[in-house]
């Protein structure tokens, strides 16, 4: 099994895939559980989801949002694929999958402490990113001696 881990990790068609997933989860969880649009104008977070939300366009929203995402993540993981900061952007896409599920399931789970924990995650991505790109300077400096990073 390690072995196919490391494929997946590696891959980054396929790490791609899991904030493209997260989303479609967030929204079609949030469609199910809201309860209705007037629902959704009221206490959804996101403006694109009000928006799409009150002009009934929440499928093709979801699918645009949902490919938009796949691109990015894809062309940027490629783009770190053979660098020192890869592993951040991995982290990164399953932190920004992880958010939109629990996002989701906020309609559920109607707790101040669990919105505060989904709000706490994407300030998360953005310390990594924030991390990663010092690290990033550091190695480029020669603050840190590659032979020492396993």
């Amino acid at each position: 099994m390690r072995g196919l881990a490391n494929i997946i990790f590696h891959e980054p068609r396929l790490i791609a895939i899991l904030p493209a997933a997260g989303i479609i989860m967030d929204y079609s969880l949030t469609f199910i559980f809201a309860g209705g649009r007037e629902m959704i104008m009221m206490y959804e977070y996101s403006p694109i989801m009000r928006y799409s939300a009150a002009m009934g366009l929440i499928i093709p929203t979801m699918l645009i949002i949902a490919g938009f995402y796949y691109i990015i993540t894809n062309t940027g993981l490629k783009a770190l694929s053979n660098s020192n900061i890869y592993p951040f952007g991995v982290a990164i896409a399953v932190i920004v999958t992880l958010t939109h599920i629990m996002g989701g399931f906020s309609w559920i789970i109607k707790n101040q402490i669990y919105t505060y924990t989904i709000h706490g995650m994407s300030l998360m991505t953005i310390i990594i990113a924030f991390t990663a790109f010092l690290y990033s300077v550091m190695l480029d400096k020669g603050f840190i001696n590659h032979k020492y990073i396993q």
